[in-house]
């Protein structure tokens, strides 16, 4: 018996007594194990296409907006311009203008 096989053998010795001792423990351990390499074999499979792929995609659009629009959009606060596309529709208003909160008075004896 050469040296690799040795180390083996006392490998496997180790990990039985180590589950004699600790039934419990073992087995999560090695459920884990086997749930992790299950979990990252799918996941890196290129066999496999998931239609739900697209839906955790990222999409990316950009809005470019003229010097006119944007002009009118700060003239008149009503404004707005409407983009719509097969998927979605956006809408681009002017910011809305809040009125600050006043805070009561506090006053203290």
């Amino acid at each position: 018996m050469d040296r690799e096989q040795e180390s083996l053998v006392k490998l496997v010795g180790s990990f039985i007594e180590f589950a004699t001792d600790h039934p419990y423990a073992a087995t999560g351990i090695f459920g884990a194990a086997v749930g992790s390499a299950v979990t990252y074999g799918i996941l890196t499979s290129k066999s496999l296409r998931f239609a739900t792929n697209k839906v955790f995609t990222p999409k990316v659009y950009e809005i470019a907006l003229s010097r006119t629009d944007c002009l009118r959009m700060l003239a008149d606060p009503s404004a707005e311009i409407r983009m719509e596309t097969p998927e979605m529709t956006v809408v681009v208003t002017s910011e809305k203008r809040e009125p600050l909160k006043q805070l009561p008075d506090i006053i203290a004896n």
